[in-house]
């Protein structure tokens, strides 16, 4: 954030894995799949439908809304 000088509220995040944790909690918008680990989905600021029902194509467009200005 600093060192691109980004607002942290302008980072996201998605992920389904143990390994993604860090990244999850550090940005101030996260999102996991229904079908992620259930301490993953604990983790993030919004559970979205599984990556073949779309759950992605959904975390994605809220991030671009939001980063246009535009309230999801």
């Amino acid at each position: 954030s600093e060192l691109l000088d980004i607002p942290f509220d302008r980072f996201f995040g998605a992920g389904d894995a143990m390994t993604d944790l860090p990244m999850l909690r550090a940005a101030a918008f996260s999102f996991a799949p229904e079908n992620a680990l259930e301490p993953v989905r604990r983790a993030v600021t919004q559970v979205v439908p599984s990556v073949y029902s779309g759950g992605m194509e959904r975390a994605f467009r809220f991030a671009a809304e939001y980063m246009e200005g535009r309230k999801p």
